[in-house]
């Protein structure tokens, strides 16, 4: 999945709501198999949250939050983090793919020569996964318990 211009097209194929796994892009694709092996695991329970920010002219946005114009960037020595930047929990793969489509709403974009609706923009997406060992099976649902970050 390009997070470029050509999957916002009307009727271009391998974009978030390509229904044939054949072609669906890399962020369907990988949404879907973390729910899949969240729910194969037996002995634990799993949490999901998702953030979605863009990199334009190099300043952060929210955009599942638009209206935190400019987020700021913090390097606290052991981990590089967007201050304000806010986590989404989802409960399904469906739940995560809405958030992304809102997302790609909300995106920056201006005209060049040679495309009329170029990103101009990087992003990035944010899947956090938070597993409890032994707290039951499967996923947590929207109103399941908070869980401590899993140690990858």
């Amino acid at each position: 999945y390009t997070m470029g211009t050509g999957a916002r097209r009307l009727g271009a194929r391998g974009g978030v709501d390509e229904p044939d796994e054949a072609v669906a892009g890399l962020v369907p694709r990988a949404v879907r198999a973390l729910f899949q092996q969240a729910a194969k695991d037996a002995g634990a329970s799993y949490e999901l949250g998702l953030s979605y920010v863009q990199l334009y002219h190099e300043r952060f946005q929210d955009l599942l939050n638009p209206a935190e114009t400019v987020l700021p960037l913090h390097d606290s020595g052991d981990r590089v983090f967007v201050e304000n930047l806010s986590e989404h929990r989802v409960a399904s793969a469906a739940d995560a793919l809405s958030l992304v489509r809102a997302g790609n709403e909300n995106r920056r974009t201006a005209a060049t020569r040679m495309n009329a609706v170029s990103s101009r923009s990087h992003l990035i997406l944010i899947i956090t996964v938070r597993r409890s060992p032994g707290a039951g099976a499967g996923l947590a649902g929207a109103d399941g318990p908070s869980l401590e970050p899993a140690t990858v």
